[in-house]
């Protein structure tokens, strides 16, 4: 293992056990991937992420085919290496049970343009605002694969009908990011609801105006 392989299966390490303490999964559900070199690394099936050590991080090419004598990887494989094929600005995906966008997407809805921080789970010229949820299908088939990659079409995170939520970002530190947002619009949008009174959605451009400001936050390097 060279030293990128060690630095990048580290991060996935640290990002699973951080879905445990940052409450966005329950014991062993969920997974983590990053893209490294012509393939991935992903977390493997079925053993506690407090035991994870860096050589357990199963390398997988954009097909799915492991390395001889490596752990099994995540069940939920076809979805991540189906995602790095299709996005290719994509290098890091997290893939949770959380509790707030698990319960929201039993409802097998998109969730609205409620707050202008959905505009962060669109990319550029893609359909309306909203976090999009996938159809429902077995979990680690090619059949949810399709799903995913049928609702990830313009947008970096989505809600999987009756399972959870998907978030990628062009690294797995953005992507974990995204996934805390994500949970986090859930959870309000769920206590907006329950105020039972009607709730006032933001206009295609109240969030247009949101998406482009975006792209002008945070620090800017300088060529000066």
């Amino acid at each position: 293992m060279n030293t990128e392989q060690l630095n990048i299966a580290v991060s996935v390490i640290e990002a699973a056990k951080a879905l445990h303490t940052d409450g966005l999964t329950c014991a062993n559900s969920g997974n983590v991937s990053a893209r490294f070199g012509e393939g991935l690394l992903i977390t493997p099936s079925g053993v506690p992420y407090e035991q994870l050590s860096p050589s357990d991080i199963v390398w997988l090419d954009l097909d799915g085919r492991p390395r001889p004598g490596s752990l099994a990887p995540s069940s939920e494989w076809h979805f991540h290496c189906r995602i790095y094929r299709d996005k290719p600005d994509v290098h890091g995906i997290v893939h949770a049970h959380s509790p707030a966008a698990t319960a929201f997407s039993v409802t097998r809805q998109p969730l609205p343009s409620f707050h202008y921080m959905v505009a962060l789970c669109r990319e550029k010229n893609s359909p309306p605002f909203h976090i999009p949820c996938c159809d429902y299908q077995t979990f680690g088939t090619e059949a949810l694969s399709d799903a995913v990659a049928a609702s990830l079409q313009g947008y970096q995170a989505c809600l999987m009908a009756n399972h959870g939520m998907i978030a990628t970002g062009q690294t797995l530190s953005s992507a974990y990011r995204l996934a805390l947002e994500v949970e986090n619009l859930c959870e309000q949008y769920a206590r907006a609801v329950s105020l039972n009174m009607p709730l006032m959605m933001l206009t295609d451009d109240d969030m247009s105006a949101a998406f482009d400001a975006f792209a002008q936050y945070g620090q800017k390097t300088s060529n000066t």
